[in-house]
């Protein structure tokens, strides 16, 4: 990848000089985009490359979710289910925010009730926790027990889900 990217600068600057020599681009314009582009270089690419514990914590997930006869959930991510081969499920919360205040009682009723049916068997959350799943959060402490947790990634915990520390729920307290 970074091979690419050279090599597109490597054309956007040889553009950018033939536009500058024919006068089509000022030097001020020009000297702007290459400060702009330099910037972009400042900045740690490594956090958004995917790497081998990466792979390991999706593989360990999709294992969980995987499993025939039992029901399974990643927190907001249903699709997860589908590429495991279950069935899909949806979003377990809807957005709060309600003139600038965050709203417990905007959950609509049919997903109050729909989570209050508990119908995953196993269920993974992401720690720090999603604001507005917080109705799951509740029947996770009523009808569920933690089995284990998956620790934070060893490098770049916090830039992407994947990495989050991740604990797995049972139903059946």
């Amino acid at each position: 990848m970074w091979f690419f990217y050279m090599c597109l600068l490597v054309v956007g600057l040889s553009y950018a000089y033939r536009f500058f020599r024919e006068g089509r681009l000022a030097a001020p314009v020009l000297g702007a985009l290459v400060a702009l582009q330099s910037l972009a270089l400042v900045d740690d690419p490594r956090p958004f490359f995917i790497n081998s514990e990466d792979v390991g914590r999706y593989r360990q997930i999709m294992d969980i979710l995987s499993r025939s006869g039992r029901s399974s959930y990643f927190i907001n991510r249903g699709f997860l289910s589908f590429l495991a081969g279950q069935k899909v499920w949806p979003q377990a919360g809807e957005d709060s925010w309600n003139h600038k205040v965050f709203d417990q009682n905007m959950l609509s009723k049919e997903r109050r009730a729909f989570l209050a049916s508990d119908p995953w068997d196993i269920v993974i959350i992401d720690m720090p926790l999603e604001d507005n799943s917080y109705a799951l959060y509740e029947r996770l402490e009523k009808a569920y027990r933690p089995l284990y947790e998956i620790p934070p990634a060893t490098r770049f915990a916090t830039t992407y889900d994947l990495r989050f520390k991740k604990i797995v729920f049972e139903k059946g307290k």
